[in-house]
């Protein structure tokens, strides 16, 4: 319980709510609403019934990992299945907490990669569209996904280079809105 109070990372267990059990490397300073179950609470309900149906994720924002891990442990069905996590984020390499789990034993039935790139529009030194990294992993074609976008205002340029994912109705959606003047263009 001491570990709660750190203020580096640390592996911690998320106690509640839909990732409950998963082991994650979380700086416990800023992490105390995911370890409780209550980050994000309003999409709980959501998050226990449509990730556990679906074979892979795109993890689109993955800043800390807190998603990828947690969709990693909840699809895997605590490591008891195979699944697909694809986590996007340009500065992975600023996040141990998003790079150390990869490689634990708990998420050893997973398949985690880590793209140290922008998701958008198109695919260029800096950036990939979601499209062409779905199309490159041909293991994914015919199962069933979850893309979950939170870019901070840049959504409508990652579902820009996903309208091949976006008109295939076996994948749902997550995309965090920034600003109400993106609703009708993310709609």
């Amino acid at each position: 319980m001491l570990k709660l109070f750190s203020k580096k990372p640390e592996i911690l267990r998320i106690l509640r709510g839909p990732f409950n059990g998963a082991k994650m490397f979380l700086n416990p300073a800023h992490s105390k609403r995911m370890v409780f179950g209550l980050y994000e609470y309003t999409l709980n309900d959501w998050l226990k019934t449509v990730p556990p149906t679906k074979d892979f994720a795109f993890d689109v924002g993955a800043n800390t990992g807190y998603d990828t891990y947690g969709l990693a442990h909840l699809m895997s069905h605590a490591n008891t299945r195979s699944v697909n996590i694809v986590a996007f984020d340009p500065e992975a390499d600023r996040y141990p907490e998003l790079t150390t789990p990869k490689n634990w034993d708990e998420y050893s039935r997973t398949k985690i990669e880590i793209i140290s790139m922008f998701a958008g529009a198109v695919d260029d030194e800096k950036t990939v569209t979601l499209d062409s990294i779905f199309d490159a992993r041909t293991d994914l074609a015919g199962k069933k996904g979850l893309v979950k976008i939170d870019v901070e205002g840049a959504e409508v340029d990652v579902l820009k280079g996903a309208t091949t994912l976006l008109r295939n109705p076996d994948h749902d959606w997550m995309v965090e809105i920034h600003g109400q003047h993106l609703i009708p263009k993310v709609a």
